[in-house]
Formats: C-alpha cells, structure tokens, sequence
C-alpha cells in the first residue's frame, strides 16, 4: 500500500515505513547501497495504517503512530523488533499523526486527533527505556485541533507544534526536562488557508519552517 511516513534507525542501518496495508509497517536493512533484506514483522501487528514511525535517540526503541489507534512503542536491536511495551495508560489518541523523543530521549512527544471532546491533542510522556511510558504532561495553552507535526530546536530547549484546521497554526513552547512545557510563545499573525502538516527548526535554529495544504 502507499507509504505514509519514513524513518532512519539513528544508526542509519534500518529504514522504517509505514504504509496502509497490513502489515502496516516494514522495516529493511539499510546500507549505501539502498535496501537490504526485510526485518520480521512485530509479534502484534498494527490494526491500521501507520502515519507515523521515529525511533528512539539511542537506538533502543521504535515507535508508531496508528490511524484510529494511538502509540505503540517496541523495543529494538540488531535483530529487529523485541518486545512491546504497554501502552500508555492516560490515553486519548484516535490518530497519531507525529511523535518525537527529546534529544536525550526521557519523553516521547505525542500529537494527532483525540478520541474523546476535552482530551490533549498533543501529550509528552515520561519514558524509561525499563519502564516504556510513564507520566502524561500536557502544556497550558494545548493546540486546539489535530496536532500534524513536533519538532525540538537543535538545543532541545523549545519544541515547536504544527496544528491543522486552525488560524494559530504554530505553537511553540519552552522544554525543559524538571518542569516540560513552558509558556506558549506567542504565534505569527496571520493564518492558514488550510492544514499545517509539518514543522522544523533550521539547523542552526534561528529559523522555524511550517508547511501545509
């Protein structure tokens, strides 16, 4: 089925996709010269399409967002998928359209559409490679509709939120690991003539990019 996301292994030697068939996500060694044999599937499979895959900055974890479903996280070696985590027990994720681990890698960011009126579309949770996901935090002035895309400064000081349907179509808070979210600064005027999907700092990150429909 089409691809709907893709993600280097830290390492660079695994290439993951999700797609919309089952089994919904594939991953293959990856080398210079392009793809390698394919890695076995996951002990449970994902029960619909995978819109977003992003391991962990050690390498250690996978993982993946579903389409009417939320995050599921395995863990991972050399020889492809190990165990899977349970997931997280404050959940409120109908789909999950991004995920990003902090640059150290002690919570996993979470946005996409909520399952239920009054629930976060956007999350962190603590994480232990031990334990997989602990503590839900979510930030004082949340996105108020389909959070699309999370991105750190090169720092790891601020993340920056894509939201679709909305004329605040960027968010942007202080991270720190003690306290999480800081105070939303203050978004660009002007909106959206439709759906933000992502977002990223430049690399020296002085510059912020949106992108959308």
């Amino acid at each position: 089925g089409s691809a709907r996301c893709v993600a280097f292994s830290p390492d660079k030697d695994f290439i993951a996709i999700g797609h919309e068939t089952s089994p919904y996500i594939s991953v293959y060694h990856w080398s210079n010269d392009g793809f390698g044999s394919k890695v076995s599937n996951p002990g449970t499979l994902p029960t619909n399409r995978v819109e977003e895959v992003r391991w962990s900055p050690d390498g250690n974890v996978i993982a993946y967002g579903v389409s009417g479903g939320s995050v599921h996280a395995y863990t991972w070696s050399s020889s492809g998928f190990g165990t899977k985590y349970s997931d997280p027990s404050s959940d409120s994720f109908n789909d999950v359209w991004s995920i990003r681990w902090t640059p150290n890698g002690d919570y996993v960011l979470v946005g996409g559409t909520i399952a239920s009126a009054g629930q976060p579309y956007f999350a962190a949770y603590a994480w232990t490679n031990g334990s997989g996901f602990g503590t839900r935090y979510t930030p004082g002035t949340a996105p108020t509709n389909r959070t699309t895309g999370i991105h750190f400064h090169p720092d790891g000081d601020y993340v920056a939120v894509s939201q679709a349907g909305s004329s605040v179509f960027l968010r942007t808070y202080p991270w720190s690991s003690s306290s999480q979210f800081g105070s939303n600064i203050t978004a660009p005027s002007g909106g959206w003539s439709d759906d933000t999907e992502q977002v990223q700092f430049t690399a020296a990150g002085n510059d912020v990019a949106v992108g959308g429909a």
